[in-house]
């Protein structure tokens, strides 16, 4: 019992001595706050100071508050990184844009301005030792920011963004003019992105939310009227593709976006041209030029009939804008002599099969023939040894691209049965290129057959032969595709 007592009089003197360490703080002014510290009125805004040793620190910490406050109420209109930068009056700061820029020297000029036309100053103690306390001080000031404030420091600020949206709206149409379209639309999304914000700002006037829309809505339109006018052209696709040789002048395209009917060349775009249909060598991977152009060079066509080629300009993934594609088609113009001495078994046929088929083949290509039954080129014995200036100079005064020299005969036959007969035959093919006096190639081919007589299976045996030369001939054309 004795212990017992000797621990409560310990605690007790305890609290005596340490209690009131324990209290650290309490106000001590006696008056009443003023009723304006607790209530909220419009356009009123009350900065309130943390504890401080100075009061002249805590008045000024109060009337930073409020400043932050009225900041605040723009909606967001200044980057939250700026608010420390106006309330405290700093020095320099990189800004993020002109735009930015601009805003915060206007806010800051009006926040400055800002003076409160209440204060009221609360004394407080704060316990620092046993029997030892400091005095503090809390202030509350109440400050003004009314509605004709409210409307003229707005006023300001749409003003400044006027003017420094039309600056900017200007350059950016000038770098799009010239040639710098990406850096053109990238200053009018900034315009964009900078007012945004004040669109949404409450409690604007109809005609200062007026003035603020018609700003991003400019921007806006500009955007959507030179990316929609964006388009490809194409040039030189009036021209005739002749077998071995180069197209006369370069495919030519200009990527482009259009004002008031001019066009300006957008530059260093990516240009693609692929062959659909037909062959030939070209550059297949070009840029735009300063004026939008992009040239590529055929330099040997490969078909003897017409080109396909699709032209594709391809734009970076964040500009937004779809590539852009334009087909040329090159006709050809080919002038042709076919002549094929064909026989079944040593009979010449009605009908020759082989002749008729790379007619018939090579019309379908464009092809046009010489017709001239007293031509004769060559014949079965020299067919592979003619050179090319021996056809020119029989040709005369004929003007022939293709020549194509040939003779197909059937050789062997079987009779199996009765109605039953087989037969084989052999063909050759020269093809000879008049314009560039070379021979292409010599093709070669044989074929078995059967008929119900000999002659029959000697014809289909020619048919099946001449199938397969045709074939050949249209391979080194290069008329497949």
């Amino acid at each position: 019992m004795k212990k017992i007592s000797s621990l409560l009089i310990f605690f007790l003197l305890f609290f005596l001595f340490f209690g009131q360490i324990i209290i650290a703080q309490e106000r001590v002014s006696r008056e009443k706050r003023p009723a304006w510290v607790d209530q909220n009125y419009p356009n009123i805004y009350i900065g309130i100071s943390d504890l401080s040793k100075s009061e002249q620190d805590a008045r000024q910490q109060a009337i930073k508050d409020a400043r932050r406050q009225i900041i605040e109420s723009l909606g967001g209109m200044i980057e939250s990184r700026f608010v420390d930068n106006i309330v405290e009056s700093r020095g320099k700061e990189d800004f993020s844009s002109s735009f930015t820029k601009s805003r915060v020297q206007v806010v800051a000029r009006n926040i400055i301005a800002v003076e409160p036309d209440q204060i009221y100053t609360e004394k407080w103690k704060r316990k620092t030792g046993m029997f030892q306390s400091e005095l503090l001080y809390k202030v509350y000031v109440r400050v003004p920011f009314s509605e004709k404030k409210h409307n003229k420091f707005m006023d300001e600020i749409i003003t400044e963004t006027e003017q420094l949206s039309q600056t900017n709206y200007s350059k950016a149409l000038q770098y799009c003019k010239n040639g710098q379209v990406f850096h053109g639309l990238d200053l009018l999304e900034e315009i964009k992105n900078n007012v945004e914000p004040m669109t949404k700002i409450t409690g604007l006037k109809p005609g200062q939310q007026g003035r603020v829309t018609r700003i991003y809505q400019n921007a806006d339109n500009q955007i959507k009227s030179i990316k929609n006018s964006i388009n490809i052209e194409k040039f030189n696709q009036n021209q005739i593709a002749k077998f071995g040789q180069p197209l006369n002048q370069k495919l030519r395209t200009r990527v482009y976006w259009m004002e008031d009917g001019t066009k300006y060349g957008i530059p260093n775009l990516d240009v693609n041209y692929k062959i659909l249909s037909g062959k030939a060598h070209l550059n297949q991977n070009v840029k735009t030029n300063s004026q939008g152009y992009a040239d590529c060079k055929v330099s040997k066509v490969l078909t003897a009939g017409d080109l396909r080629i699709r032209v594709k300009a391809s734009f970076l993934s964040e500009t937004g804008i779809d590539s852009l594609e334009t087909i040329f088609n090159i006709k050809s113009d080919n002038r042709a002599f076919v002549q094929v001495i064909e026989s079944n078994f040593g009979d010449n046929t009605d009908l020759n099969y082989l002749q008729n088929a790379i007619t018939s083949r090579l019309n379908q290509a464009g092809f046009t023939f010489i017709d001239d039954a007293n031509l004769v080129i060559g014949n079965t014995t020299n067919l592979k040894t003619i050179s090319p200036r021996e056809i020119k100079n029989k040709l005369g005064n004929y003007e022939i691209d293709f020549v194509i020299l040939g003779k197909i005969s059937s050789t062997n036959s079987n009779k199996v049965q009765d109605g039953l007969h087989f037969a084989w035959s052999e063909g050759v093919l020269k093809l000879v290129d008049l314009r560039n006096m070379e021979v292409i190639d010599i093709y070669q081919e044989n074929g078995k057959a059967a008929g119900n007589s000999k002659a029959k299976a000697g014809q289909a045996s020619l048919t099946t032969t001449g199938d397969k030369l045709v074939e050949k001939l249209v391979q080194g054309l290069g008329l497949q595709g």
